[in-house]
């Protein structure tokens, strides 16, 4: 909801409903003008993006704590138990999405989407300086907010 209605604001600020449209644009051309509004429009889909790909991160890493922390029954939280005993420090892709993926087959594709959309925040963290290789084409919010479905579809497991 939030994405919405920053996109609905900064088309308001585009637009001549805009009070200080006059003044703040007299100096552009239309294709400026235009090309103004579809930057920052971009620019609010990435940041939305990322903000969506850190809550996803968020819940394996706060499922696996959960399952750790409570010492949970099941073949998942034994496999999480024993990455927690080796070391401190987990890893999201290897320790976590990878055991998942072992211990739940049926939601290798929700995975192996979410490990791509992790390249793709791992690009936009980083200072988006090289070509990333990417599972898909293009990302943007709603390709991410595709993988996050897919991710609440998972059993996983709150810490109360």
């Amino acid at each position: 909801m939030f994405r919405l209605d920053a996109e609905a604001g900064l088309r308001l600020i585009f637009s001549t409903a805009n009070p200080e449209f006059a003044d703040r644009f007299a100096f552009l051309t239309a294709e400026e003008l235009s090309g103004a509004k579809r930057e920052r429009l971009r620019e609010l889909d990435i940041l939305a993006s990322l903000a969506l790909l850190t809550a996803v991160e968020a819940k394996f890493r706060v499922d696996f704590h959960t399952r750790v922390v409570l010492k949970k029954k099941g073949a998942l939280s034994r496999r999480f138990q024993k990455i927690f005993g080796r070391s401190n420090k987990t890893r999201l892709e290897e320790d976590i999405l990878d055991t998942w993926k072992a211990e739940h087959p049926e939601h290798r594709e929700a995975i192996r989407e979410v490990k791509g959309a992790l390249k793709y925040r791992h690009w936009l963290a980083h200072g988006r300086y090289w070509d990333p290789s990417l599972a898909r084409i293009s990302y943007d919010f709603d390709a991410v907010y595709a993988v996050a479905l897919l991710v609440e579809q998972m059993p996983m497991l709150d810490f109360q």
